[in-house]
């Protein structure tokens, strides 16, 4: 709320209440009630009063609290205006995303994603759980989306804190569908932003959520084959049977039961699952834990405990879905089977973020790693000589990470499969797509 509309807030406040008041006065002063009636005027006119100086606290506090959340968010986004996207590709400052011959590169991911729509064999909607500590880093995420991940196959979404409307009007485009929620007393943040992914059907009607963080960028196109294997429905999901596992274990022994953790499933985002499965993984942690008689009092005692931090949503989903539904999915396992490329990096433990890594934030470590992420996608993204300003990525394969682990951590994978040439299909599958028709912009 701006303060022009606090201040017309509170006169039209002030003259209600002192046209109550007179009003009331008057009737009092001219007999024209009873003595009951008179005290039944007054007790109204002071709950009336009393309701405006607490409705007119609450808006100071809340302008307040406004004023000091802008201030944060003006130093967090100070480079929103370098990375809202401008699609005048004929503008000096985006000379860099003209393709050769003057067509607009926008343009161009635009048709590989109409060329594709029809292979998708489900809808997915893409889901990000934020609030005002990361925010700063939307802009940065939502330049990836627009650019790589897929159009027409579902919904952007944002799920915010409650009482956070101004980021909506500051950071986020018009075309995001946007939720707020509170998380249940005593539950931490970073806890309380994993409960709501195990909400996430409340967002969404797609037969699929792809979940993902604020501090990752897209770094590839993103074709059915990444998502789904081999022209089927079967969603590819992946995981490692031993890395991490001390991190992880503890929290999947306690929701799910031992025995049943199979390994890490937070190796790449996005994480992708079924809408169909977040209602019968509720109903089996109910069962499990029937005492607590609500599931977000479920969170709330996991929350208690002191290896509270030793916990993943995305193992707890992945395992349980392996545990019960094993057969409805391609699962691939790192070191074990065919890997499956990774589309995504965090920006702050990319091989392009100078320095150890740190709690993501926009710095101009963070904007320049960033940069230089989908710098290198879209150069790789269309035909070599393509595209302005990639010469340094000519006759060179794109340095991408298989999951979180590099291919040399892959173990006997290694001697079974080519991870050069499954990059080398890949990209040879979406060069056959590059439009060779559009207009020049």
């Amino acid at each position: 709320m701006q303060k022009g509309s606090s201040r017309n807030f509170f006169l039209i406040s002030l003259a209600i209440l002192l046209g109550v008041f007179f009003a009331s006065y008057f009737l009092l002063a001219n007999g024209t009630t009873n003595d009951f009636d008179s005290a039944r005027v007054l007790s109204k006119i002071v709950a009336i009063e009393d309701d405006i100086i607490r409705k007119l606290g609450d808006l100071e506090a809340k302008e307040r609290d406004l004023q000091q959340r802008e201030a944060f968010l003006q130093k967090q986004s100070g480079v929103r205006d370098e990375w809202i996207i401008k699609k005048n590709c004929g503008s000096r400052e985006n000379e860099f995303f003209r393709v050769e011959d003057g067509r607009c590169i926008w343009d161009v991911m635009a048709d590989y994603d109409r060329r594709l729509l029809s292979q998708w064999p489900a809808t997915v909607d893409l889901i990000v759980r934020s609030g005002s500590r990361d925010a700063g880093l939307l802009p940065i995420l939502f330049r990836s989306i627009e650019l790589f991940w897929p159009k027409g196959i579902g919904k952007i979404i944002v799920v915010l804190d409650k009482n956070e409307e101004y980021l909506v009007r500051t950071l986020l485009p018009d075309y995001v569908s946007i939720f707020f929620e509170e998380f249940p007393p005593g539950v931490p943040g970073r806890l309380g932003n994993q409960l709501s992914n195990f909400w996430a059907d409340n967002y969404t009607s797609a037969d699929y959520i792809a979940v993902v963080d604020s501090d990752v960028v897209f770094n590839t196109k993103i074709t059915p084959d990444q998502l789904f294997y081999k022209d089927s429905e079967k969603l590819i999901l992946i995981a490692n049977k031993h890395w991490q596992q001390e991190l992880w274990q503890p929290g999947n022994d306690w929701w799910l039961g031992e025995e049943m953790y199979h390994g890490n499933f937070m190796v790449g985002l996005p994480v992708i699952y079924p809408r169909w499965v977040l209602p019968l993984f509720r109903k089996f942690v109910m069962e499990r834990h029937g005492d607590l008689k609500y599931f977000d009092n479920v969170m709330i005692e996991w929350s208690k405990k002191e290896n509270w931090g030793y916990f993943s949503q995305f193992c707890i989903l992945g395992n349980f879905m392996y545990q019960f539904h094993r057969e409805k999915f391609h699962f691939t396992f790192e070191g074990y089977d065919e890997p499956a490329m990774r589309i995504s990096q965090h920006v702050f433990i990319s091989r392009w973020y100078e320095g150890p890594p740190s709690p993501p934030k926009v710095t101009e470590k963070y904007v320049n790693a960033s940069a230089k992420i989908i710098h290198e996608a879209l150069c790789f993204a269309v035909p070599p000589g393509e595209l302005n300003n990639c010469k340094q990525f000519e006759g060179k394969e794109h340095d991408i990470l298989w999951n979180y682990l590099p291919w040399h951590h892959w173990g006997e994978s290694m001697t079974k499969f080519d991870p050069k040439a499954i990059l080398k299909n890949h990209y040879d599958e979406l060069y056959k797509l590059f439009p060779k028709d559009l207009p020049k912009s």
